[in-house]
């Protein structure tokens, strides 16, 4: 007899601990939507009170029971049933509304173009006057290497010449075409000079 007793008892707590479990992951639900997109089960079963009494998940320890032995625990653990009836309806609209906003955030429109463009140009500008920065600095250091080059020995300069020829080939290997310039190597620039 008293056995029997221990074991309605301890099926009792479960179930408690079944339903407060149940409640707190209806109120993750509520509060962070966007997590249980994906859960296919779980939605299937927020349709209907029927269909959430039978819902099970492993962790938190969550087991099917009929509706009225939830009613009947729900009104023992969380005051009434109303609220985890409310929980289950609340959690359905935070799932719907949450829908809604991941296809809004997907959807192309005229209006989020035009702030993409903007963006686009924004930044399109900005690396223009870095580039022009990168290339003043590239062109003093050029001239400096120049001179240095002017006053150095033979071999020095025919390092110089076959250096800019590995420079060369670098660049031609360059996927977008290389708009003209009047940057003008120096040592090609020194050898038209001469001839």
């Amino acid at each position: 007899m008293g056995t029997s007793q221990a074991r309605r008892d301890q099926r009792r707590r479960r179930d408690e601990f079944a339903v407060q479990a149940l409640s707190d992951l209806l109120k993750h639900v509520c509060n962070d939507p966007a997590a249980y997109l994906q859960k296919q089960e779980l939605i299937t079963a927020l349709r209907s009170q029927g269909s959430l009494a039978k819902y099970k998940q492993d962790e938190p320890a969550i087991h099917a029971m009929s509706l009225n032995h939830q009613k009947a625990i729900s009104e023992f653990v969380l005051g009434s049933y109303l609220s985890l009836d409310n929980l289950r309806r609340s959690a359905i609209d935070a799932l719907e509304t949450e829908r809604t906003r991941e296809k809004r955030a997907n959807k192309v429109t005229k209006i989020g173009l035009a702030i993409r463009v903007k963006e686009l140009e924004e930044e399109r500008l900005t690396l223009l006057e870095d580039l022009m920065l990168l290339q003043r600095a590239f062109d003093l250091r050029c001239g400096q290497a120049a001179q240095y080059a002017k006053n150095a020995d033979k071999a020095t300069q025919a390092r110089c010449k076959k250096e800019q020829r590995e420079i060369d080939v670098s660049l031609s290997l360059r996927r977008r075409p290389v708009p003209p310039s009047n940057v003008i190597p120096f040592l090609r620039g020194r050898e038209s000079e001469r001839s």
